[in-house]
């Protein structure tokens, strides 16, 4: 699961640092990464399951709470982005 770890670190840095530089294009930038890591997120499931045949449903258990469990800590990073200064 390193993928979508990698992922959503990535995506909270550019959101960081473009909040550090211009708070008015958050949004902007979270949109952008939101579509990225849809894309990507697709061929990572895709990856997974058909290239290196892993087994479907633990997989995607582990996967969809490995999800949830990176978004609830982002949006508790960006709620505190947001309420510090």
């Amino acid at each position: 699961m390193a993928g979508p770890l990698v992922a959503v670190c990535a995506s909270w840095i550019a959101v960081k640092r473009t909040h550090d530089t211009a708070p008015e294009r958050v949004m902007a930038v979270m949109f952008v990464w939101f579509a990225l890591k849809f894309m990507f997120f697709g061929a990572y499931v895709a990856v997974m399951i058909r290239l290196l045949s892993l087994r479907t449903v633990p997989f995607i258990t582990v996967f969809v709470s490995y999800f949830i469990g990176l978004y609830v800590m982002q949006a508790l990073f960006l709620r505190r982005l947001t309420t510090t200064k």
